[in-house]
């Protein structure tokens, strides 16, 4: 079957839609990937949240399907592009009545209802197995109204089935592959085919990072996340983390380093690397990659999961970067965030363990929380002073995405405003209040600093200073390394500088 899949997301290698399109391929089906990224590096400086996609964009993704002609055309989306597919799909099918449109990713499979509005068929949870069953009932002319996972609408009509039970055997799934004679962009304002050129344009860092997955499932259930209602959507349904062979894996990053000469960092973005795996797991893998594959690799996890032997394993591997979440203070972890695995004296010791071993921790702080106090932040600055340099931040504002636990919560206590955007939701820029500035500053600084910050919050002067840092650290330097991007040695150059201060000042 000839069949179109296309996404939204900002960068151009969505794990989930380029495995489904491998996995459709690789059963005989000839699919063509369009990416239509609706945040352009160009805006990434001072974006206020997702836009919705263009007419412009909508007319030359209308182009690609005349051209291509599909029998199906399948979008995948999370909440944030909710709109855009909603206008998208319209067009579509107002273009072209007579293709079938299914939609899928996060946000369909936790909110169904909905989308069956637009799209007329929904597919619910992992799509590989469901998407592969619905192709060949539709080769057949055979009906799709009891396939599993789908919700199928028949003009008045909706069929509802049960989510499938998840694949457990992962590597029957292979591994998400480019196909570069089949991939689209739309990139300079048009759709063209995507080479490896315009795909290090249009990634970050011009291509030098390369996500891969080695699990799927998180074994947490934090109330911000989707997971935690993934825990629900999958109750029954078989085993929620489930991982691939260090065969498996290994294939997909030679595929990686004989496809993308210019990869650097492998980052694995599974929920919890360190999740339980077979007995002896860790050590033959980071054996074998060092062996075999070389490269610097990130990975991320919870305080829970760094230890001396773990970490000292995957250093020897080419450990160099791990994601970590602060999140909050103990309270807001415990009572609000549902994180029992984390506190600031098994962060701090985390910390300390990566530090040790000359790994590059980056902690992850959520601010605009309405169920946090000042105090509450005050207790994640004080934790953030005790760590030693370099380490890295991101910080998020807390965003209330649907079908979440803390969703819930906000609406029982009235703290929960849709607000006028609807789903155009701003997740990643926090607000521009003291604390928070000084939350974002705390690894660019010494921690004798930022605790004289603290201890004069309140004051015009101090606030004045620290607005003047922030506003000459975020919208002066930050383009300033972006504008050096562009001459990897010498941004290399300033970052050995920046770490050696970084050092000095533990």
């Amino acid at each position: 079957m000839n069949i179109l899949l296309i996404t939204l997301l900002e960068e151009i290698n969505p794990l989930g839609l380029l495995h489904l399109s491998t996995f459709l391929k690789d059963n005989g089906n000839q699919v063509t990937t369009a990416f239509v990224p609706l945040n352009p590096k160009e805006e990434l400086f001072g974006i206020e949240g997702n836009r919705v996609i263009s007419d412009h964009e909508i007319s030359e993704t209308l182009d690609l399907i005349a051209e291509k002609k599909p029998d199906l055309f399948g979008m995948t989306l999370m909440t944030t592009h909710y709109y855009s597919a909603v206008k998208l799909t319209k067009k579509v099918k107002e273009t072209f009545p007579e293709i079938p449109i299914v939609w899928g990713g996060v946000h369909p499979t936790l909110l169904p209802e909905e989308c069956i509005e637009y799209a007329d068929i929904v597919c619910r949870g992992e799509g590989e197995g469901a998407m592969l069953e619905l192709v060949k009932h539709l080769e057949n002319g055979e009906s799709i109204e009891n396939i599993g996972s789908l919700w199928v609408r028949d003009k008045d009509k909706i069929t509802r089935n049960e989510i499938k039970p998840l694949t457990q055997d992962m590597d029957s799934l292979g591994f998400p592959r480019f196909d570069w004679e089949n991939n689209y962009v739309l990139y300079d304002g048009k759709m063209q085919n995507l080479n490896k050129s315009i795909y290090q344009q249009c990634v970050p860092r011009k291509g030098r990072i390369y996500d891969v997955l080695t699990i799927r499932g998180c074994p947490y259930r934090c109330s911000y996340c989707s997971n935690s209602s993934f825990h629900q959507v999958y109750k029954g349904k078989g085993k929620i983390v489930r991982g691939r062979s260090i065969e498996s894996i290994l294939e997909e990053l030679e595929y990686v380093k004989k496809e993308f000469d210019f990869v650097g960092i492998i980052n694995f973005q599974d929920d919890v690397f360190l999740v339980k795996r077979d007995e002896g797991w860790l050590e033959n893998f980071c054996n074998q990659y060092k062996e075999k594959i070389g490269l610097t690799f990130a990975c991320k996890g919870s305080p829970r999961e760094v230890s001396e032997e773990n970490i000292s394993l995957l250093k020897k591997g080419g450990l160099g970067y791990f994601q970590i979440g602060i999140q909050g203070s103990d309270r807001v972890n415990r009572e609000i965030y549902n994180r029992t695995t984390s506190s600031r004296n098994k962060i701090i010791e985390a910390s300390r363990v990566l530090h040790k071993h000359k790994v590059v921790a980056n902690f992850d702080v959520i601010l605009d929380d309405p169920f946090a106090t000042d105090e509450d932040t005050l207790e994640v600055i004080d934790t953030l002073t005790k760590i030693k340099k370099p380490f890295l931040i991101s910080c998020f504002s807390m965003t209330f995405f649907p079908a979440t636990v803390i969703t819930k919560m906000a609406k029982e206590r009235g703290l929960f405003s849709k607000g006028k955007d609807g789903y155009i939701l701003k997740a990643t820029q926090a607000k521009r209040t003291y604390l928070n500035n000084l939350v974002e500053i705390a690894p660019r600084l010494p921690a004798f600093v930022i605790r004289t910050f603290v201890k004069h919050r309140g004051e015009k002067l101090a606030k004045v200073i620290l607005d003047a840092y922030i506003y000459i650290h975020f919208n002066i330097i930050f383009k300033i390394m972006y504008s050096i991007s562009k001459y990897p040695r010498l941004l290399s150059f300033l970052k050995k500088i920046r770490y050696s201060l970084s050092t000095s000042w533990r």
